[in-house]
């Protein structure tokens, strides 16, 4: 059994060099489909008996699958695996040649110098490849190419003029494409050569001579944000199809298109370039108002670089836009992007802007940090371990932002356009005014803070100027006390909400102190709570709990009637590890800081998960232990984190 799978048999009379003829071309023409031209002799003294001939490269109508990205990207990747490794400078050239560990550097070393014999055409090569124009400047190692290929191992043994003569012809192949196509035969993986070859050509060699390696290599790093579309357009035009090259390209779609440029669109096909929008559109990453905006902007790309309008070749253009959903983008991207490109007429933008002002949410925000509030520290302005209680009031200019600094006995209130500290409240005691261990703060309608001692088992009560008004519950058992308060929010009457941590339950006061009811009970059931922690008030004075030891949140009615639950366990989209805070957005957004997950994740009223802020999620914001949080009425976050409060705001 020989290497391509073709048994040898002795002798070699005229049946067995028939037979060995007959599996020859049964090799070659199963690979990739290319044409063979039937030689009529099989006499080793005929001169023109058995020559393979391609019968044109079929690349399509396309552009060039261009493969230079790839390299850039990789040298870059070296460099910095260098820098971080504290090695020495090396020249870019060198780096493309420093993939191989030591074991290999003595082989590599070897098939480095094979290579550099037939780019030169030298003289110790025995195979000479000869190009359309009749010469013939490289070369090859008949045993190289045929320990690798399929199809040479039958052309070099099936008695044809190729094995007699050393000269293979090539049709409609670049001279560089066919010196990168060596590259990869040689030394198994792609460098400065198959760099600056056109993936089209490569792909075409590879199927050609059944290279499944640079296939492969092609599907995976060749295939990125400046080839999609060549690629794409080139798998379509193929008669047999291409359904592994076509399925990386959907797949990056799926992914995103951002990286794609719009000279990379000049040229493609309108099927090409629908088949990628269509499937960037039907993937699930990012938020939606994000892709339908990234779906939109592929789409002007793809008209700009080809002259397409609606006035011009207009089919097209309107096949593509019906794939974005208008109404899922937000105002702004619509007032800025969609309406001054004129694809869409002024009165459809008109109408899309002001749907869009009135239902987006802040699942549809992309945050971002946009300032922060002190640091860690014992100083003047600093917080001395995570953030738990956050509270924010009014707008514009004087609007607040309280934060609990629970290690230093303290609370420090800032101007939120600024970050200038307002004022500083407290200082360890038990007396009015002094903390032990503050965790929840809220502000109630009039600007009065409300401040939760865990420790002193006490909500204490300041005005706008910081002066000590009164003080809600004791640290005692029994209904109406509060032996360990947690959260603490207000309600649009006044009344002051309480988590008690140490009954697991949530208590209810008049703003004069005096007590209302208690909600729930150490449990897992529906209205039972473990370990509660933060609490806030929806737009109908409904209560919202992070139920933190059950890793749900729940929602009761303002009389404390359960209304439902979501989250469960886990790490996924609408899971929770340690649901710490949470906070009601103006249009009844839900949002739970997990200091557990590290990140913050959003819902709508009814528990639909909406988007995760966070290191991995669609907002990438960087967040060590989020915990007390607020939002304001013009979306912006709030976020306690380890001494710091971070303002979030919508950044793209």
């Amino acid at each position: 059994q020989d290497l391509c799978g073709v048994t040898m048999e002795h002798g070699s009379g005229p049946e067995q060099h028939a037979k060995r003829r007959a599996e020859a071309e049964d090799v070659l023409k199963g690979r990739g489909g290319f044409m063979l031209r039937e030689a009529k002799r099989l006499n080793h003294d005929t001169e023109d008996g058995g020559m393979l001939e391609l019968q044109g490269m079929k690349l399509g109508s396309g552009p060039r699958w261009c493969l230079e990205p790839w390299a850039r990207r990789r040298v870059h990747e070296m460099v910095e695996e260098r820098t971080s490794s504290g090695g020495a400078s090396t020249p870019v050239s060198a780096l493309m040649e420093e993939e191989a560990g030591p074991e290999l550097l003595g082989l590599r070393a070897l098939c480095g110098t094979m290579l550099g014999q037939a780019l030169s055409c030298s003289e110790l090569a025995d195979v000479s490849f000869v190009f359309d124009d009749g010469l013939s400047l490289l070369s090859g190692h008949r045993a190289v190419l045929c320990a690798v290929s399929r199809s040479f191992h039958a052309m070099f043994r099936s008695g044809m003029q190729e094995a007699r003569t050393g000269r293979v012809p090539v049709h409609g192949v670049t001279r560089q494409s066919f010196r990168g196509f060596l590259e990869w035969v040689y030394l198994g993986r792609g460098g400065v050569e198959t760099a600056a070859s056109d993936g089209r050509e490569l792909w075409v060699l590879a199927e050609m001579h059944d290279v499944v390696s640079l296939k492969q290599w092609l599907l995976c790093e060749g295939v990125h944000g400046g080839s999609v579309g060549s690629a794409m357009q080139f798998a379509l035009e193929a008669p047999w199809g291409r359904k592994d090259l076509s399925g990386a390209c959907l797949k990056l779609a799926a992914e995103g298109l951002s990286e794609v440029e719009p000279g990379d669109l000049r040229g493609v096909s309108y099927k090409a370039a629908r088949a990628l929008l269509s499937s960037q559109m039907e993937g699930n990453r990012g938020l939606q108002s994000m892709r339908e905006l990234g779906g939109f902007l592929f789409a002007r790309m793809w008209c700009d670089a080809n002259g397409v309008a609606l006035c011009v070749r207009g089919e097209e253009c309107a096949g593509m836009l019906e794939l974005v959903d208008f109404e899922r983008m937000r105002s702004k991207d619509l007032d800025r992007v969609v309406k001054p490109s004129g694809l869409i007429s002024e009165e459809d933008a008109a109408r899309l802007i002001q749907k869009s002002l009135m239902e987006e949410t802040l699942g549809d925000a992309v945050f971002g940090v946009e300032r922060s509030y002190g640091s860690v520290g014992t100083g003047p302005e600093q917080f001395g371990a995570a953030i738990r209680g956050v509270a924010v009031h009014g707008r514009g200019a004087t609007q607040r932002v309280a934060a609990c600094d629970r290690i230093n006995h303290r609370v420090h209130v800032f101007l939120a356009g600024t970050s200038r500290l307002v004022m500083t409240l407290g200082r360890e005691g038990l007396g009015n005014g002094q903390f032990v261990f503050p965790v929840g703060a809220a502000f109630n309608d009039k600007g009065h803070l409300f401040v939760s001692d865990m420790v002193s088992g006490r909500i204490q009560v300041f005005d706008e100027s910081g002066a000590f008004l009164r003080v809600i519950g004791q640290k005692n058992p029994g209904d109406g006390q509060t032996p360990k308060p947690y959260g603490v929010a207000v309600n649009s009457k006044g009344d002051v909400c309480v988590v008690d941590g140490c009954h697991d339950r949530v208590q209810v006061y008049m703003e004069n102190g005096a007590y209302v009811r208690s909600i729930g009970a150490k449990g897992a059931g529906e209205g039972e709570f473990s370990h509660p922690g933060g609490l806030a008030i929806g737009l109908d004075d409904s209560i919202v709990v992070a139920d933190s030891g059950n890793s749900r949140v729940q929602i009761f009615s303002a009389s404390g009637a359960f209304i439902r639950s979501f989250g469960t366990e886990g790490n996924g989209p609408g899971h929770f590890q340690i649901p710490s805070g949470v906070a009601v957005g103006s249009r009844g957004e839900i949002l739970v800081s997990d200091r557990g997950r590290k990140d913050v994740q959003v819902f709508d009223w009814h528990g639909k998960y909406l988007q995760t802020i966070g290191p991995l999620g669609e907002s990438k914001v960087g967040l060590e232990c989020p915990w007390g949080i607020a939002v304001d009425k013009d979306g912006k976050i709030f976020m306690g984190d380890i001494g710091s409060v971070h303002m979030l705001g919508d950044c793209e």
